[in-house]
């Protein structure tokens, strides 16, 4: 995906997440609002990838 795209939906998120209806709907669903730009969201996804590949892949757990 184009940089330039990945940032419009970044930036449309963290609009999004500002709603204080959106974040209350989020919480009565269990889930916790927390905005991330592309560059942290990808390091966080790469430390949990190097934390959690081994055990996936030993337990053989498959996204179906």
């Amino acid at each position: 995906m184009p940089r330039a795209s990945i940032h419009r939906w970044a930036e449309a998120t963290e609009r999004a997440l500002q709603d204080p209806t959106l974040r209350q709907r989020l919480l009565d669903n269990g889930l916790t609002p927390n905005f991330e730009g592309p560059d942290e969201f990808a390091l966080r996804m790469e430390r949990d990838r190097l934390a959690w590949g081994e055990t996936i892949w030993r337990a053989n757990i498959r996204a179906d």
